[in-house]
């Protein structure tokens, strides 16, 4: 591929042991004609070998038996393997309806029951936030009122004059949790890098609180080497990596929550 895509070599990806890589997000960069064929032969790959799974996992009897771990990931969130059904891929058909997970059904006298705290990251985010700035932020006056995390933040955004919808504000949270840098950030919005770090500076200039606890964070994190949870729970990081610490935090949180 590095010979089909040199002209975009600018945007080409690099692994930690510095060698090309070509994700679908780095490919949606591209110029070149033939890389939107590629990044989805990438992805039906990807999704192919994903639902195989379900058959090699699968008893006699056609049932799935996948193992829930309460301390899955490092920052202690619960994780599924064998097969992983925490983070089972969405596919939506062209006549309307889920069919990956409609295909997944229950036993006769069993049924699926759904829990989910949705947004609970966010909520310990601005939680987090209100408490270091000694009172919540206008995001998190607006979540107090009973709006959910996203349309606050959109209604924030729109307040500083910039057209933005529940979905956009999504974007740009999960930007700022997971320390995404900016060409991430702008492929996640599908907007030019300029303008997407433009709705970033404008939401941590709009709720001062927010742009002070990922700065806190940060710096604990690369002065100490170290930061902890709530629940006491540590997370280790070394100067190249403390980007990682507010989503750390946050998530680590909420799976101890």
């Amino acid at each position: 591929m590095q010979k089909v895509f040199l002209q975009d070599k600018a945007h080409w990806g690099v692994t930690e042991k510095g060698a090309p890589s070509f994700t679908g997000k780095d490919l949606k960069k591209f110029t070149h004609p033939a890389a939107p064929f590629v990044a989805e032969y990438k992805d039906a790959k990807k999704n192919s070998e994903y639902f195989d799974n379900f058959l090699w996992f699968a008893d006699k009897d056609d049932i799935i038996h996948p193992d829930f771990v309460s301390g899955g990931a490092w920052t202690g969130r619960f994780g599924s393997r064998s097969p992983n059904l925490q983070n089972l891929t969405k596919g939506v058909e062209e006549a309307g309806g889920d069919y990956v997970r409609s295909s997944l059904v229950p036993r006769y006298g069993y049924f699926f029951y759904s829990v989910d705290y949705t947004a609970v990251e966010y909520y310990l985010m601005y939680d987090y936030a209100s408490h270091l700035a000694g009172g919540p932020g206008p995001i998190a006056k607006k979540i107090i009122e009973g709006m959910d995390p996203h349309q606050a933040t959109a209604e924030v955004l729109l307040g500083s004059g910039l057209k933005a919808d529940r979905d956009l504000a999504k974007r740009v949270g999960f930007g700022l949790l997971y320390g995404q840098g900016k060409d991430s950030l702008a492929a996640s919005l599908s907007l030019p890098t300029e303008e997407a770090q433009r709705i970033k500076n404008t939401l941590l200039q709009a709720d001062p609180t927010l742009a002070r606890f990922i700065q806190r964070v940060k710096y604990a994190a690369g002065s100490k080497s170290f930061i902890f949870n709530w629940l006491g729970r540590r997370y280790y990081f070394d100067g190249n990596t403390s980007y990682k610490a507010p989503n750390s935090l946050a998530q680590g949180g909420s799976g101890d929550i």
